[in-house]
């Protein structure tokens, strides 16, 4: 395996079920890796909250294509933008077609190359929830970022190493596991690690470190309320944009309600926010 190093060090900070890492766990994700398992040879299993991704196959193919440009319109811009072309690389190199999860980042990543990108450079960005490598693999291959940093349970990071590691983009020593904050400092001022992983419950070393964009898409909506306030915290410590896009709306298996408007927008006097 290419990335033994990294997978060793999340396997054992998996292994430690310490309530620290279960209190950033809501009952959604705590439902839904209760099956979870890992092998260095075969990959992961029972993570049943991120889904089987699309194969790359030709019925496959044909159906994410039609389907979507009958959705978006055959002569959307989107389906010949550089960001189309470039998740279109990253999901041909993991097996996988371009569905509808990927083509929601091609999305914001448009998006956000005409309201942020085109005005100032960021340098670094954090994406806090991904699945599937789906903001991680376009970001890093993209080279518009000094350093990409993925914050998220340990189970996704594990199966976001498998992805990544398909597609060949990265040398092991220019991926970094991070949970303190001296190492994080080493890694954000050097000049060959690439893409930094932060175990969920080490996202307080996040703390006014200079992130200038944190985007979150669809996994607000999966945590408590309280983590949700965490990240807000740590947001507004970055004086940073932050992109969002979750429900308006939703009841977590424990009974936890998020609401979208309900988020701390003004928290400690307000992030700087763009959704």
């Amino acid at each position: 395996m290419k990335f033994q190093k990294q997978y060793t060090v999340l396997c054992g900070l998996l292994s430690c079920k310490n309530k620290e890492q279960n209190k950033h766990k809501s009952s959604y994700w705590s439902r839904k890796t209760k099956n979870f398992y890992t092998d260095k040879q075969t990959g992961v299993t029972g993570l049943s909250a991120i889904g089987k991704y699309s194969r790359n196959r030709v019925l496959s193919r044909i159906y994410h294509y039609l389907f979507q440009r009958l959705i978006f319109s055959f002569s959307n811009k989107i389906f010949s933008s550089p960001w189309y072309k470039l998740s279109k690389q990253c999901a041909e190199q993991q097996n996988r077609s371009v569905d509808m999860d990927i083509l929601r980042h091609v999305f914001t990543f448009d998006l956000l190359d005409r309201y942020i990108f085109k005005k100032q450079k960021i340098n670094n960005v954090c994406v806090i929830g991904d699945g599937q490598s789906n903001f991680v693999s376009p970001a890093i291959r993209s080279n518009r970022f000094n350093k990409v940093v993925s914050v998220n349970i340990e189970e996704v990071l594990l199966n976001d190493i498998f992805l990544i590691e398909k597609e060949n983009l990265l040398e092991e020593e220019e991926v970094a596991i991070v949970t303190n904050d001296e190492n994080l400092q080493v890694f954000l001022n050097d000049n060959h690690t690439k893409l930094i992983l932060i175990p969920a419950q080490k996202s307080k070393i996040l703390t006014n470190i200079g992130i200038e964009l944190f985007v979150n898409i669809a996994s607000f909506q999966e945590m408590s309320v309280s983590v949700i306030k965490n990240y807000f915290e740590i947001i507004k410590s970055n004086n940073a944009y932050l992109y969002t896009f979750n429900r308006e709306y939703k009841k977590l298996p424990g009974g936890e309600v998020l609401e979208f408007s309900k988020y701390p927008w003004d928290i400690s006097g307000g992030a700087i926010c763009n959704y």
